[in-house]
């Protein structure tokens, strides 16, 4: 049932969140259409809790700034449960708009989001959750700012924590913030330096499994650093993420006039040449969001938050349950109930003629039949059987066709989930969960198993794309997941852990470690157990010379592919028998020395790097892209670099291009794969944990290992990737070097 609040004409439920509803209304004496949100919960009210509420309600409402979304009215429900009263914001928000490529309108919006950000730093408010859900739109679709919901005063206490937890978004979050240090207005800039890289970019600049991980990286990792066609934005990102507020932009207006110049930069045309910074990891969010006509007030949930937390503060412990500090942002809250004719339900008791209500099961029983069911506004059943059910408890023939309207809705399901239609079956069932709450039908038994049927059918996919670490299955679910998420958290929770997985590609670093790559679980054709990162390139000599100088770890013998010492005496890595330098591949280096420096490299950056298995390095490979030259997808031997054969073993056939390497190359002089690793498709054969004659890295009694991969030494025989010779593990070999794995505990 929907609440009753002296003045207010409520319509129809919006959206839920947490402990927090919004409702759609009409303020009576004003005929204008508002959005209310009330808490779920009641609590006996107490004179401090007034005074508190009251006090924090006027924070906000002297925020009367033209950007800045306000409050019409506080106060309690007709069963005593906090309220607001907010402008009704029909035009979604940020998050669902690609501003990329386009520095003008970037501006325009960024240019009122600052101006509400000076006038409320000058009244003594820090926002503190400054993000593009909280960016919405007017319905002349001017941007103004929202959800005041944790923000703090400078008149009161600045205590950060409720049940233990940093208030704020931790993907926008300052590191003071996610410190609980005590804040200033230089933290809303810096989550405003987060919102305009997404802006550029189509993604944040930090991402971890959890927000912990998150925080952390706010706090101690670099900046990432824009693409070519970007960098002139460079400048504005880098003091707007400065770790320490005093080198940042000190106000609003000094950190706009900053952008409003990067903006008229020539330079501000679209690109996607990112370095050190992954392609946009949810494609721009606008496009996989849900249907958001009713997104700035959805997104209002979290702001009775805000005033819950400060009523809380020197209240007693269990005070907490009674408020819910934040809820779902616009983009993941449920899709909203279509609009219905009749809006303003019967009231029990106001009873209907018997002529009226033979109309309208009449009309209901033929727009079920129409398959018009909730829509269009103008007229469909479900208004017509609510208003029926709200004349009178029991009627067999309203019953019968509530039943018949279900199950319609139950076919329409079904083939949405069969065609994979998702957001349509995410619009169908939150409209028929609403009207199947409104009728008292939620707990039937027909309604509980046509839930259960979406949710088979939804988790269906998700396990797929959980298994295959594929997130391009995500966007086209997530509107069912947010449907479903609430009262089945293990959609959810699902959604979440495949979410956090890296892109394919995405450029990867330990501190103090190698450049890595990550290689996905499903990659083409190929699908191994488990995704891992790579090291972009082969360990070199001067990373090797490192290894060597910490651990004073001696040379190992240096022998051919025949099994014979190599004909140059006193080979090993620094002296193979040709000219190297640090930027080459090492070779001369046997199994156990590889092994050796990933265990030292480990130690080193906290982090478990091994060497890949065969099959590891076969499923990496396969995204090799063939140029159609080999001397351009790699190093091998070829007709003009006859010294190669020099080491050759056999006869082999070379190639009738030519590379200019006589024999090792620098690292990534040749093409890279799809990925973006290098010189998979030759320069030197990589150790693998496989023992040969079969198994994955089968201990110290295997003498000798699998090593893949053409090299400098290839003729026409080897292919790139299939290609592979048992080596001696204790043995180095002239054509043989390694590159490392990093596993990625994603899972």
């Amino acid at each position: 049932a929907l609440p009753l609040i002296a003045g207010y004409r409520l319509q129809r439920r919006l959206g839920s969140g947490g402990m927090a509803e919004v409702f759609l209304a009409e303020q009576i004496s004003l005929s204008r259409q508002v959005a209310i949100k009330v808490l779920t919960t009641v609590r006996e009210s107490s004179a401090d809790l007034s005074v508190r509420f009251e006090r924090e309600a006027r924070t906000i409402a002297r925020l009367e700034h033209p950007d800045i979304v306000g409050i019409y009215d506080v106060g309690r429900t007709g069963d005593g449960r906090l309220y607001y009263a907010m402008p009704h914001l029909p035009k979604g928000d940020l998050s669902q708009r690609d501003l990329r490529g386009r520095p003008q309108e970037l501006l325009a919006v960024l240019r009122h989001v600052c101006h509400a950000i000076e006038y409320a730093h000058s009244q003594g408010v820090v926002h503190r959750d400054i993000k593009p859900e909280n960016i919405l739109f007017d319905a002349s679709d001017n941007p103004r700012l929202a959800d005041f919901g944790i923000a703090i005063s400078s008149e009161h206490d600045q205590r950060m924590t409720m049940e233990g937890r940093t208030l704020g978004s931790s993907g926008y979050m300052s590191p003071e913030q996610a410190r609980g240090l005590r804040l200033d207005g230089r933290a809303d800039l810096y989550s405003l330096g987060v919102v305009l890289f997404e802006l550029l970019t189509g993604d944040v600049p930090f991402h971890g499994p959890d927000s912990l991980s998150v925080a952390l990286k706010h706090t101690q990792d670099p900046i990432p650093r824009l693409g070519t066609g970007l960098r002139h934005w460079q400048p504005v990102i880098d003091k707007a993420l400065a770790k320490q507020p005093a080198q940042r932009f000190q106000t609003a207006r000094e950190m706009l006039l900053a952008i409003e110049e990067a903006a008229q930069s020539e330079r501000a045309a679209n690109t996607t040449d990112m370095y050190a910074v992954a392609p946009a990891r949810r494609g721009w969010r606008g496009s996989q969001s849900l249907p958001v006509t009713i997104g700035a007030s959805i997104a209002l949930l979290g702001s009775m938050g805000w005033l819950a937390w400060t009523l809380l503060r020197g209240m007693p412990d269990e005070a907490p349950d009674y408020f819910v500090a934040s809820a779902p942002a616009a983009a993941e809250v449920a899709p909203q109930v279509p609009r219905e004719e009749d809006t303003a339900l019967v009231v029990k008791g106001a009873a209907l003629s018997d002529e009226e209500r033979e109309r309208l099961l009449a009309e209901a029983l033929g727009l079920i039949q129409q398959e018009r069911l909730f829509q269009p506004d103008a007229g469909n059943a479900a208004a017509k059987l609510r208003t029926l059910v709200a004349d009178k408890d029991a009627d067999p023939g309203v019953e019968a066709a509530i039943a018949q309207l279900l199950s319609v809705v139950a076919t329409r399901l079904d083939t949405a989930a069969a065609a994979a239609e998702w957001s349509e079956a995410a619009e169908l069932f939150v409209a028929a969960d609403a009207f199947a709450t409104d009728t008292g039908n939620e707990n039937a038994p027909a309604w509980q198993q046509l839930e259960s049927q979406l949710v088979a059918a939804v988790a269906a996919p998700l396990e797929v794309a959980l298994a295959a670490e594929d997130k391009a299955a995500l966007p086209p679910l997530r509107a069912v997941v947010a449907a479903l998420g609430e009262r089945h958290g293990e959609l959810q929770r699902m959604f979440d852990r495949i979410s956090v997985f890296p892109d394919a590609g995405e450029s990867m670093r330990d501190t103090g470690g190698p450049e890595l790559v990550y290689v996905p679980a499903r990659s083409g054709e190929s699908q191994i157990e488990a995704g891992f990162a790579m090291m972009r390139d082969e360990v070199t000599v001067g990373e090797f010379d490192a290894f060597v100088r910490a651990t004073s770890r001696p040379p190992s013998v240096c022998k051919g592919e025949t099994g014979l010492r190599s004909i140059l005496a006193r080979a090993d890595w620094r002296k193979p028998g040709f000219e190297q330098d640090s930027r080459h591949p090492v070779v001369c280096v046997s199994y156990n020395d590889a092994v050796a420096f990933a265990n030292w490299l480990s130690a080193r950056v906290r982090s478990r790097y091994r060497l890949p298995t065969a099959a590891e390095w076969k499923h990496a490979a396969t995204t090799l892209a063939a140029s159609g030259t080999v001397c351009v997808d790699g190093n091998v031997l070829d007709s003009g670099s006859l010294g190669k054969t020099i080491f050759s073993g056999k006869a082999r056939t070379a190639h009738t291009c030519s590379d200019a390497a006589r024999f090792t190359a620098p690292v990534g002089a040749y093409a890279q794969s799809a990925l973006g690793l290098r010189d998979l498709g030759g320069n030197v054969a990589e150790w693998t944990a496989s023992c040969a004659g079969g198994g994955e890295g089968s201990g110290e009694s295997c003498a000798r290992r699998v090593a893949i991969g053409r090299s400098f030494r290839s003729g026409t025989a080897e292919s790139p990737v299939d290609h592979s010779t048992a080596q001696e593990s204790a043995a180095g070999a002239v054509s043989t070097g390694f590159r490392l794995v990093r596993e990625v505990g994603v899972r």
